[in-house]
């Protein structure tokens, strides 16, 4: 009886293992892998790494939360969703797992994101970017009321964030309430960056209102804003962090720049030439980042080693005619603005630059002219429009003191219509008005 026992026991023993060793294989097997992976060594030693720590802890909910983090971070959408619903199985408890599972399904599977941002939000309840991702979800599937709550809970939690009153402006607009949809516009378009889709909606909402040439300039002031809508969310830009590919080093820099992030922008900037030190495009938004810094000297640095990369990259010789003005070598200024007018004439930001050079020289005709046109181009560009304002009011002032007083008049009316245009104090305007009438007067 000893002896049949014991062979029994070593029979099972041995299935045992040899279940066992299935078991890892088939673990292994499950182990969601990219089929292409990009040729950038950084990108596939990431990827391969995280894969590992997988292998080595595959009960170790962080590990495959990261996994996933890295796959998605690098576009591997499937692969890092199967990683996140591991992790979340693992850890029901963990925020993040079903917020970036939501957040990854939110275009391709909108009803199961809701779950899993429903959850999200049980998880921890004032995260505001959270409800505002499930507002937008909710919205899309037609879940008004619920998405409403969420949207304006989003406002309580975060009023600096523009997208709370967004969703809430849109939902209202759907609703009929034009008054308290532009009201939440004009709230969300005073926070900084200003959004396209913002100013676009609110435009809507000004013409639904019957407020037309207020609908028109807000228009145009939105066909001039970049396409980006920036989510201010700290938990999400954990993923965006991990993308080691120079694609992604540009992108996460051009959001710093827009939301006036300048020095972690030149710092992303920094980190993608430290690998590739012949990328045009970085030193194009290392000038534009160095610009908007005061750093002038730098700007004109690496605007001249971006062309001399790409001598037809787009852009750079409006930064490096910015420099150089603000440098005050204004031969060279001229040059690199007139090269770029003579093929775009429609250039307010050049026009600009030659109407101060002629300016500085005191060469009233041209300054005229250049004004002229500067002013008939104008973009929404609040301090190239700052600038055009305070040109016109220096031709204004001329004019006036020279007793050319029709003249004058033509241009503070421009003046009156710039401010009117940004939505200038009623005080600032009335100011204008004044002086108009004492010059007609």
């Amino acid at each position: 009886m000893g002896e049949r026992s014991g062979r029994s026991t070593a029979v099972w023993t041995w299935g045992t293992l040899l279940l066992l060793q299935g078991a890892v294989s088939l673990g292994a097997q499950q182990i969601p892998t990219p089929s292409v992976v990009s040729p950038e060594p950084r990108v596939r030693a990431a990827i391969e790494d995280a894969r590992s720590a997988v292998s080595s802890d595959p009960e170790n909910a962080s590990i495959w939360g990261r996994y996933g983090m890295v796959l998605e971070a690098h576009r591997h959408l499937t692969e890092a969703a199967a990683a996140y619903r591991q992790a979340q199985k693992l850890d029901l408890d963990e925020f993040k797992w079903s917020y970036f599972l939501g957040c990854l399904l939110e275009y391709t599977d909108p009803v199961e994101a809701a779950v899993q941002l429903r959850r999200a939000v049980e998880l921890d309840a004032d995260y505001a970017p959270a409800r505002i991702r499930l507002g937008q979800v909710l919205e899309t599937i037609g879940e008004g009321d619920e998405a409403v709550e969420h949207f304006e809970r989003a406002m309580q939690l975060s009023p600096s964030n523009p997208l709370g009153f967004f969703g809430a402006a849109r939902m209202a607009l759907q609703r009929g309430q034009t008054e308290r949809a532009v009201d939440l516009l004009k709230r969300a378009d005073q926070l900084e960056p200003p959004i396209k889709a913002v100013v676009a909606t609110l435009a809507r909402a000004y013409q639904r209102a019957g407020q037309t040439e207020l609908a028109k300039s807000t228009a145009q002031r939105a066909r001039e804003l970049p396409r980006m809508t920036h989510h201010q969310d700290s938990v999400r830009a954990q993923v965006r962090s991990l993308a080691m590919d120079l694609e992604s080093y540009l992108e996460r820099s051009r959001t710093y720049r827009e939301v006036g992030q300048l020095d972690a922008a030149q710092r992303e900037l920094e980190q993608l030439l430290a690998i590739d030190d012949r990328q045009a495009r970085a030193f194009l938004l290392m000038a534009d980042v160095k610009d908007r810094k005061g750093d002038q000297q730098g700007a004109l640095v690496a605007a001249r080693r971006a062309l001399e990369l790409d001598p037809e990259l787009s852009g750079a010789r409006p930064i490096l005619a910015g420099a150089l003005l603000k440098l005050r070598r204004f031969d060279e200024a001229e040059g690199e603005a007139r090269r770029v007018v003579a093929d775009d004439p429609r250039n307010f930001h050049m026009l600009l630059v030659l109407a101060v050079v002629a300016a500085e020289r005191n060469q009233v005709g041209e300054l005229i002219e250049r004004l002229d046109r500067a002013y008939e181009t104008r973009t929404n560009d609040r301090e190239l429009r700052g600038l055009l304002a305070g040109l016109l009011d220096s031709l204004a002032g001329a004019f006036a003191d020279a007793g050319q007083k029709a003249e004058s008049a033509s241009y503070v009316e421009r003046l009156l219509q710039l401010a009117t245009e940004d939505g200038a104090p009623e005080g600032v305007l009335e100011g204008y008005r004044r002086r108009l009438s004492q010059l007609r007067g």
